[in-house]
């Protein structure tokens, strides 16, 4: 018998079995094709993208490593040095950086102190006329000319660096270069608090370069802050330039710093006194590679220029800047060189370096300029690709135990201290610091081998008051750190030098009455070892 759906549907009976089968089928239709626009209602907003982690220096470096090498050249005598007095023309100022973007740069360096921010203005609308990017490389003036007014300190510098960022925010354009404190070891804070050897007596790490390094990652996180305030979020604030003894020593220059900053920067003269260019290109390249090979990390040059000291002729320095930056730019993990400097300013010892000759406003090109345009011209394109990746740096067995505070084992805890799920950022229990300035206690002690160096860290999170204590046995202070922190958990570190101990006693204590600390996944780890050991 054929079937007929007409003929199948006689009664009232096969009328209700049609609707049911019709009905399911709209039903699943709608659930094949989903809700209409007009019957589905608002959709639920799309969660942001996450914010980029300001304190991961990798991260960071990322704009810069798309970038092919850098070519720059500065304009330090003549941006920063008659900043106070005779400066420059608009006219001046024009030829000079017109002369410096004939050399195949990417970056004119522009060096003019922040308390001048008309004149620093007025070099960066003749870097952009020139179509070219601005590398800022300096710090307030009182920070290493104070003159007669009080010494700058480093809290004081984070307030100028606010006040400057946020006051000339039209100055700044993606893809500029801003360090936030160029040769920041010159300021005068250090010197006047710890000495005049402040940097490596007593041996680092010390107080003095543990404040180091604090102020430096402090003023490059809030750079970054600023840059992304502003609606700048594309200019590079992965360069600190320091003199090359930083690089050379880590541990005065903690590999946290390094983290947070993510590019090493060198201002640094290995070559001063050669007067031969193959004996100049040797000594540079051997400084290079030991950095590299210390840390692991990309390397710009924030100053070469030749020769700083030894007296040469025209012809020598245009042979030693061309073998030297044709040398640098076969290696990889460069990522840049600034020269220092285009124009002398009428210091003898200003025109060793210097690529210009005449006078301001009608500079002409010494033969090493010559040299290095077509050095500049010959440039990598490398992509990121092709630069090598960073070394992993190697810490050390964590010395530390039950640093999570999972249970009450190996920690002696004061009544006041508790561990509580309330204060724990991983697992189950974290360490919460009363902040009652009562100067309970959370120790352990630990083996250490002596004359090694160690680093603490620990996650805090709260504005209390709390101290992290390195201790001898006898509850002497080997070095302490504060620990404060906002509503975020961040990573504090506090490196330290055994010396001849063997023993220590670790502590965290309730130093303060502003409210609750809470600590968790404490480590104490030896410090890395060379990242090509």
């Amino acid at each position: 018998m054929t079937y007929s759906p007409k003929a199948a549907l006689h009664g009232p009976h096969d009328l209700r079995l049609a609707a049911r089968f019709a009905l399911g089928l709209v039903i699943l239709l709608c659930l094949l094709i989903g809700p209409t626009p007009a019957l589905a209602g608002p959709r639920p907003a799309q969660s942001a993208p996450p914010a980029p982690d300001l304190a991961d220096g990798a991260a960071q470096l990322e704009p810069l490593l798309r970038l092919p090498f850098i070519r720059s050249v500065d304009t330090m005598k003549e941006s920063r040095d008659f900043q106070r007095v005779n400066p420059f023309t608009d006219t001046e100022i024009a030829h000079s950086v017109a002369t410096v973007a004939s050399l195949n740069v990417d970056y004119v360096a522009v060096a003019t102190n922040w308390e001048y921010p008309e004149y620093l203005r007025r070099w960066v609308q003749a870097v952009r006329a020139a179509g070219k990017k601005v590398w800022f490389r300096a710090h307030p003036d009182r920070w290493t000319r104070p003159g007669s007014a009080p010494m700058m300190t480093p809290p004081e510098y984070l307030d100028e660096l606010r006040r400057f960022v946020r006051g000339y925010p039209d100055l700044f354009e993606d893809g500029d270069i801003f360090d936030p404190g160029q040769e920041s070891e010159a300021g005068v804070y250090w010197e006047a608090t710890w000495g005049r050897n402040w940097s490596w007596q007593p041996q680092f790490p010390n107080d003095a370069t543990r404040a180091f390094n604090v102020f430096l990652r402090e003023s490059q996180l809030l750079a970054r802050a600023l840059m992304a305030e502003i609606g700048r979020p594309g200019v590079i604030t992965t360069v600190r330039s320091m003199n090359g003894w930083w690089a050379q020593h880590p541990n005065a220059l903690e590999h946290e710093t390094v983290a947070v900053i993510g590019a090493i920067t060198l201002d640094s003269y290995p070559d001063a006194n050669a007067v031969l260019p193959a004996e100049a290109v040797r000594l540079r390249l051997e400084e290079i590679e030991k950095i590299w090979r210390l840390w692991g990390r990309p390397i710009l040059i924030g100053e070469l220029g030749y020769p700083l000291v030894a007296v040469v002729s025209d012809e020598t320095q245009r042979e030693a800047v061309g073998m030297m930056l044709d040398a640098i730019m076969r290696l990889p993990y460069v990522l840049g060189v600034n020269y220092w400097v285009g124009a002398p300013n009428p210091s003898p010892r200003d025109y060793r370096s210097a690529i210009f000759e005449g006078r301001r406003g009608a500079w002409t090109l010494r033969p090493a300029a010559h040299a290095l345009a077509a050095s500049y011209a010959s440039a990598p394109l490398l992509a990121a690709r092709e630069r090598p990746l960073p070394v992993p740096w190697r810490y050390g067995p964590d010395l530390a135990r039950n640093g999570g505070f999972e249970d009450g084992d190996h920690w002696r805890l004061d009544a006041e201290m508790a561990r509580t799920a309330d204060a724990a950022n991983a697992g189950e229990r974290g360490l919460r610091i009363p902040g009652m300035g009562g100067w309970s206690n959370a120790s352990q002690e630990i083996l250490l081998e002596r004359n090694t160096c160690y680093v603490v860290s620990a996650l805090i999170r709260g504005p209390g008051g709390a101290r992290l204590d390195v201790l001898d046995p006898n509850w002497q202070t080997l070095a302490v750190t504060e620990l404060r922190a906002a509503v975020a958990w961040q990573r504090v570190t506090l490196p330290f030098q055994s010396r001849g101990q063997t023993r220590i006693v670790l502590a965290l204590r309730d130093s303060g009455n502003d409210g609750p600390v809470d600590v968790d996944e404490v480590q104490l780890r030896r410090c890395p070892s060379a990242a090509e050991e």
